[in-house]
């Protein structure tokens, strides 16, 4: 789980905003599109497993996590299609910190693991990532998950 986070936290929302046709733009569109990929396999991953979401919370890489919720990325005309995997990225790290916060609200981290040690390191608990959902508003929050929920999630091609 660590190895995919350190991924996700080489990720740059600010990066790709050249043209459609050069050769940064379409790394970034490769780029954004692993992220996507790989946020949905953690959310799909710590959906139903406690433990999972424990080592999420606990990895120092899930702090980008956090800074990719809070990303804003701007699309030019004529490159949504480009980057709409970027646009997705704040989404799915919103709806990958809600699915572990479940299980810190639920405590069904504390009684479905043997030990809480990697509760004990997390970097996260329930109150930082409210507080992060509370500066960006709930609503806003919640819309941003919404509106991918009702649309596909992009392709690289």
């Amino acid at each position: 789980i660590d190895f995919i986070l350190q991924h996700v936290a080489t990720y740059d929302p600010l990066v790709g905003n050249g043209s459609l046709s050069s050769p940064s733009a379409t790394f970034h569109a490769s780029c954004s599109y692993v992220t996507v990929t790989l946020l949905r396999l953690l959310s799909e991953w710590v959906e139903g497993m406690p433990k999972a979401a424990a080592e999420v919370l606990s990895s120092p890489s899930s702090v980008c996590l956090g800074v990719l919720l809070r990303s804003n990325p701007k699309v030019n005309e004529g490159q949504a299609s480009q980057s709409s995997g970027a646009q997705v990225i704040p989404a799915l790290s919103g709806l990958l910190l809600g699915l572990c916060l479940e299980y810190i609200l639920n405590d069904t981290m504390d009684s479905n693991m043997s030990d809480g040690s990697a509760m004990d390191r997390a970097s996260w608990t329930s109150e930082t990532i409210m507080n992060l959902i509370q500066s960006m508003g709930v609503g806003k929050f919640l819309n941003l998950i919404d509106t991918w929920r009702k649309r596909p999630l992009p392709l690289p091609f």
